[in-house]
């Protein structure tokens, strides 16, 4: 008598995106900003970044905010150049050739800006990168108006952490805690205020609390379920799988999350 053996499925794995194809993602988000394909460093992460970026301002246009970008002395551009590697905000002094540039965001009386790969300096005076933050335009200026730059230091209304990987890998459940302890010495208050909000210290998530500033994780990769639990339960937003304008719900929620603080002030 013969023995069946049951086979389980082969899974097909979805190769990851390549630099080129992410090229293209950028160059079709900036052909709709009315810009130049910007000039991007060498990586898949900083292709990754890049893309955010643009869809993030094209959300921001699309919900009837003036959006434009502009060079690293501030002045109007339609050449748009990421930086190649984590850095301060440049002095207005610097030349813009190849130096990094950033989206102005107006509001009704108030202006933020969208600003990729900088340093914002923790209350621990430890420097930290954040992949996309938003920030007000008085405190970027401030920094612009030193004769070196420098890193931000002041407020942030959003502030996301990126990881480009493959579709069917799973991001390590180190990733969300880093990230909890960057924004404790960013943003310290935030981790006290929503603690003082859990009844015997209950790891729970407080309904209708939303801490300001945002926080959140994009990834192209998966989450676990631990991680999403433990991102939530500190107020951090989280979208896995967003690797292309179908999938982008989570960045037009971003979206409209500025729009309002925007349109609050």
């Amino acid at each position: 008598m013969r023995t069946l053996t049951l086979k389980r499925p082969v899974k097909v794995k979805q190769p990851p995106k390549t630099k080129a194809t992410w090229a293209k993602e950028i160059e079709a988000a900036a052909n709709e900003l009315a810009m130049a394909a910007p000039s991007i460093g060498s990586g898949l992460g900083n292709a990754y970044e890049a893309w955010v970026a643009l869809e993030l301002a094209k959300a921001l246009r699309d919900l009837g905010l003036f959006v434009q970008a502009r060079d690293c002395q501030d002045t109007p551009t339609h050449e748009f150049f990421f930086r190649r590697n984590p850095g301060k905000i440049k002095s207005a002094s610097t030349h813009p050739y190849n130096q990094p540039c950033h989206f102005t965001v107006d509001g009704a009386s108030d202006v933020l800006e969208i600003h990729a790969g900088v340093q914002h300096r923790g209350m621990s005076d430890d420097l930290h990168e954040i992949d996309i933050s938003v920030v007000p335009q008085a405190e970027a200026a401030a920094t612009r108006a030193l004769a070196k730059g420098g890193a931000h230091v002041g407020t942030r209304c959003l502030a996301l952490e990126l990881k480009e990987y493959g579709d069917e890998s799973f991001i390590d459940k180190g990733i969300p805690r880093a990230l909890l302890g960057v924004m404790a010495d960013l943003d310290p208050e935030l981790i006290a205020a929503r603690a003082a909000r859990r009844p015997r210290a209950r790891i729970s998530v407080v309904s209708g609390y939303a801490p300001a500033p945002h926080y959140a994780l994009l990834t192209t990769a998966k989450i676990r379920p631990p991680s999403k639990t433990f991102l939530s339960a500190h107020g951090v937003q989280w979208a896995e799988g967003l690797n292309c304008r179908d999938d982008c719900d989570a960045i037009d929620q971003l979206a409209q999350r500025v729009a309002d603080i925007l349109r609050r002030r």
